[in-house]
């Protein structure tokens, strides 16, 4: 793992518990930014996910994840935090989540869909995490 994934993966160990709660039970109509600008536009973008297979890449607790299984997604995430993903795991049942990085995402089968909310600031290079990304998308031809 790269010194600033390590730093990354620290710093959401550290308020993982915190951030969802701040998120999801503190403030039940959300964060300004996320649960009003940016969640709104990336969901009307992405529009009908119904039976789209949909990979959340840096899904966090699983906020996200949440809402595109409840508008029928067939979804899976990843995170570099294990205990991000361990409140994922409590708040969305039935779903695969793991533990990786951009640099090379955890899973090798294909995804119509990859949902990288507030995520790709994190990385010095996005060539790595674009390449990852193309590499599990579906071929649209």
């Amino acid at each position: 793992m790269k010194p600033e994934e390590k730093e990354t993966k620290s710093k959401y160990d550290l308020i993982a518990e915190h951030y969802h709660n701040l998120r999801t039970k503190l403030n039940p109509h959300g964060w300004m930014y996320n649960e009003h600008l940016e969640m709104p536009a990336t969901l009307k973008s992405i529009g009908n996910v119904k039976g789209k297979k949909i990979l959340d890449f840096g899904c966090g607790t699983g906020i996200y994840t949440k809402i595109l299984k409840n508008k029928g997604a067939k979804i899976k995430g990843f995170d570099i935090s294990p205990k991000m993903l361990k409140i994922a795991k409590d708040y969305v049942k039935n779903v695969e989540f793991r533990q990786g990085t951009g640099n090379k995402i955890p899973f090798d089968e294909k995804f119509d869909i990859v949902v990288a909310s507030l995520v790709l600031d994190y990385f010095k290079d996005w060539n790595k995490p674009l390449k990852e990304i193309n590499r599990i998308l579906k071929n649209k031809e």
